[in-house]
């Protein structure tokens, strides 16, 4: 990958390991952030249902780790594919945030089972785990 002005890019890791989480927080050097933006997807298998508790852990993943890292009223995107857990991270989502919102961005195929789910305005009063 081409280096981004300003950006910091860790090669090789993987989100869910603590020791990258580490990394990225000791990056952030304890500033709260504003947004956390996951565009992340596990290697898929082909098998729909398997494919699709991979990403929903990995979402669970980056809500543990938007709720160390969020300012009060941050938002939280997060990618995922449509399936039966689904319901399950927007009520996790809905502990965390003031408002929950599936979204489709119109340059997504339609046949294609991603959307995004929105997060807006955390406080954080209860946690995911």
């Amino acid at each position: 990958m081409m280096p981004v002005e300003g950006a910091y890019i860790i090669h090789q890791s993987d989100f869910t390991l603590p020791d990258t989480q580490r990394k990225v927080q000791t990056i952030l050097n304890g500033r709260p952030v504003n947004v956390v933006l996951s565009d992340m997807a596990p290697r898929a298998t082909g098998q729909k249902s398997l494919d699709h508790e991979l990403i929903i852990s990995l979402c669970f993943s980056v809500l543990v780790f938007a709720r160390n890292v969020l300012r009060p009223g941050g938002h939280v995107v997060c990618k995922l594919w449509q399936g039966g857990e689904q319901q399950k991270l927007e009520s996790a989502m809905g502990m965390m945030f003031e408002k929950v919102k599936v979204v489709k961005p119109a340059s997504s195929r339609t046949d294609s089972a991603e959307i995004f789910l929105v997060g807006k305005n955390f406080h954080g009063e209860k946690k995911c785990e």
